[in-house]
């Protein structure tokens, strides 16, 4: 029997099939994505020097912050282009019943692309992962980047395709709003109606699309989740407990930076309110 085809049967998953299999078949993706994200790092800062005067007068942690959300924002919108896979799902993954709400999940269910754009973001998150290293980023940055990284490389098995296609496409709809307004900022070219509708746009997308449908799915994830576990018929203990504690963890990041979102809307508020004070008294 080829060892290979151990990954696909669950009665007879392995370390080699779980841990070993993904990184033979795709890791030539992940790496050449660690080294795309570098060259476009690079790539970025010889660029910005050329094309952006206010990068030039960017301190040299500033102009690491700008490079690096220029790569954030091209891997956000390379996903974002799938989000109509979460509406229209590959009936291998997942199928809807729209009379009943009932909701039937293929757990080892898989579509061929998913492979490609989760070793892309395993690469992508791997080269984040680093960089928070390297540059002493904070905690939360470090644990978002290292949970996301493992449970889409444990997704290759297949594993819960569906699940982290939503989670991926979706909470991927704020972030080319936020490195938007962060350029912006970095410009000082942060008042006016095109900043302001940026920033209003990341408020909407992060709400709607973490918080609120990211607690909604997890809900319903985590009654097919149980099912499976109570049926016996799963391929790893362990990877459903990390599949647990993911959601716990990054759900719990979406929780901690809305109410640092909520904070920063509450502070603009207060500034639209003094500035218009101001203009009064001018008047």
């Amino acid at each position: 029997r080829d060892p290979m085809s151990l990954a696909y049967d669950v009665d007879n998953a392995n370390f080699f099939g779980i841990l070993i299999r993904p990184a033979l078949e795709y890791g030539h993706i992940f790496l050449a994505t660690m080294i795309g994200c570098v060259v476009l790092q690079q790539l970025a800062h010889v660029l910005s020097l050329r094309f952006f005067k206010s990068y030039a007068g960017l301190t040299d942690v500033e102009k690491v912050d700008w490079c690096v959300r220029w790569v954030a924002l091209i891997h956000s919108v390379f996903v974002c282009s799938f989000v109509l896979d979460v509406f229209y799902p590959d009936p291998n993954l997942v199928e809807y019943n729209s009379e009943t709400w009932e909701i039937t999940w293929h757990h080892y269910g898989s579509s061929p692309k998913l492979f490609t754009i989760f070793s892309i973001s395993i690469g992508y998150f791997t080269w984040d992962f680093l960089i928070c290293l390297y540059y002493s980023w904070p905690l939360m940055y470090i644990i978002h980047a290292s949970f996301c990284g493992i449970v889409y490389y444990l997704a290759l098995f297949p594993f819960q395709q569906y699940t982290l296609l939503f989670f991926l496409t979706m909470f991927e709809q704020s972030t080319p709003w936020l490195h938007l307004r962060g350029f912006m900022q970095f410009c000082k070219n942060d008042k006016g109606i095109l900043y302001n509708t940026i920033g209003i746009m990341f408020v909407i997308s992060f709400i709607v699309c973490r918080p609120v449908l990211g607690t909604i799915f997890s809900y319903y994830w985590w009654i097919g989740i149980m099912e499976l576990y109570e049926s016996g018929n799963y391929h790893s203990e362990y990877v459903l407990y990390w599949m647990w504690l993911t959601d716990v963890v990054i759900m719990g990041l979406m929780y901690y930076w809305l109410s640092m979102v909520l904070c920063q809307c509450d502070g603009a508020k207060d500034g639209l309110v003094k500035d218009e004070e101001e203009e009064k008294k001018k008047n």
